[in-house]
């Protein structure tokens, strides 16, 4: 498991352009920027859209205002390689919740199954999770195996503040 601190410098680094820029390019106050283009009528830009972030800090202010978010993307112990699903029976997914963030931005997950193509290719099937709302530091969730998930070669991944896959396995259909 692994948390990964990210921390304001791409925004500190557009405000100090931006602050440079901004004597140059800024209309004066009360007055309204026009833009225009070839097939559409000229539109007027409110004053208020301004390119300040903070009107009122310094570039340097900025990064000091930024909190430091935690990433946390929790490493996923089941299903294994070994593992077998099968359609319209309960599944389990566990993770390790050892050595969490102090502070996880998003402690609601999701599970979404995925298939690789013939390129190697990861593709996730985003409109149908296979469990959602459930608490990340759990460690695990069950859900019965829907009948419309792909049989053969499967990862899932698991969503929180960050998708984390599991290893490659398979999910059989029922035998009738």
């Amino acid at each position: 498991m692994f948390a990964v601190r990210t921390v304001g410098c791409a925004f500190y680094a557009l405000a100090l352009i931006v602050s440079t820029c901004h004597a140059a390019s800024v209309p004066p106050a009360g007055s309204s920027v026009v833009a225009r283009n070839a097939d559409k009528p000229k539109e007027t830009i409110s004053p208020t859209l301004d390119v300040h972030l903070y009107p009122n800090h310094k570039p340097r202010d900025i990064a000091e205002i930024l909190e430091v978010r935690d990433v946390y993307a929790p490493r996923i112990t089941e299903p294994k390689t070994t593992t077998v699903w099968t359609s319209g029976y309960m599944a389990v997914v566990r993770w390790d919740t050892s050595n969490p963030p102090k502070t996880i931005t998003n402690p609601g997950g999701k599970i979404f199954i995925g298939q690789v193509d013939g390129d190697g290719k990861k593709h996730l099937i985003i409109d149908k999770p296979l469990a959602e709302n459930f608490d990340i530091m759990s460690g695990h969730v069950e859900f019965p195996v829907p009948h419309w998930v792909p049989s053969g070669a499967n990862f899932i991944t698991l969503f929180g503040d960050s998708g984390n896959d599991s290893p490659m396995f398979s999910i059989n259909k029922p035998r009738n």
